[in-house]
């Protein structure tokens, strides 16, 4: 009697896999679903050369570049699933900033790939930045040898400080 190919257990096996796979793939990439998803620890930009900062000669002081939030964002799986946070650009607003002080900046978030999401709650919804403005002061160097002496049979001749001055910002 002829085996039937349905009696081979590895050929059902191996059609059950393909099956199981293709309908996960119909069910998982059909339709608009859409997920909500956050994503962590994307950085958030303080552009320096912005016109507000450099309209009253101001800088950020502190650890600005440390800066970070968390976005909760809404859109296809697909899309939303492959969002990596370094796609994702949020600028601190600075057009509130008027002069040297301690600012809570509102933030704005882009995608640099511009897909169709959306964004939800950005944690915290702003952040703390300082700013200051920059001078520059050109301060001499200056030797002072008190308390010390030259051992018999040496000489000290004219004493030499290089650089002569230096620039602290």
């Amino acid at each position: 009697m002829k085996k039937s190919i349905l009696d081979n257990n590895s050929f059902i096996m191996a059609i059950s896999i393909i099956v199981s796979v293709l309908t996960w793939m119909v069910v998982s990439y059909s339709g608009n679903t859409n997920i909500t998803t956050t994503i962590r620890d994307v950085k958030v930009v303080i552009e320096s050369a912005d016109a507000n900062l450099q309209r009253y000669d101001l800088v950020a002081i502190g650890d600005v570049d440390d800066l970070t939030v968390d976005i909760e964002v809404t859109g296809p799986r697909a899309t939303v699933g492959n969002i990596d946070k370094d796609e994702l650009i949020v600028n601190a607003r600075l057009n509130n900033v008027t002069g040297a002080g301690e600012y809570d900046l509102p933030l704005e978030v882009q995608d640099s790939k511009n897909r169709s999401i959306e964004y939800g709650a950005v944690r915290p919804e702003t952040v703390k930045v300082r700013f200051d403005r920059m001078t520059t002061k050109k301060l001499p160097i200056k030797l002072e040898m008190s308390g010390v002496t030259i051992p018999d049979g040496y000489l000290m001749d004219e004493e030499h400080v290089y650089p002569a001055e230096v620039n602290i910002s």
